[in-house]
């Protein structure tokens, strides 16, 4: 209802000024209170998860460095059997 006002030029600039600097200070404040807050016990129980991400990373990590691997001797093995051409 504000916003049709605002554009029919029904409420006065001041008025609408006034209104949306107070939301901003509205939500301004619930995010100060909930976002920005640092709880030690969340952050405590919040560490198995950051331990199976690292967990996580270090097993892609490992399978792409043993497909290296793989591929490294299967080109090898491969190259030893092949003619080599003069």
């Amino acid at each position: 209802m504000f916003f049709k006002n605002l554009f029919l030029n029904t409420v006065p600039v001041t008025e609408a000024v006034e209104t949306v600097a107070e939301t901003v200070a509205e939500t301004t404040e619930v995010l100060a209170e909930s976002a920005f807050s640092f709880n030690p016990a969340n952050f405590i129980s919040n560490l198995y998860y950051m331990g199976v991400g690292m967990l996580a990373i270090f097993v892609v990590i490992a399978a792409i460095i043993g497909m290296v691997y793989a591929l490294d001797v299967l080109v090898k093995a491969f190259s030893l059997k092949l003619p080599k051409k003069q």
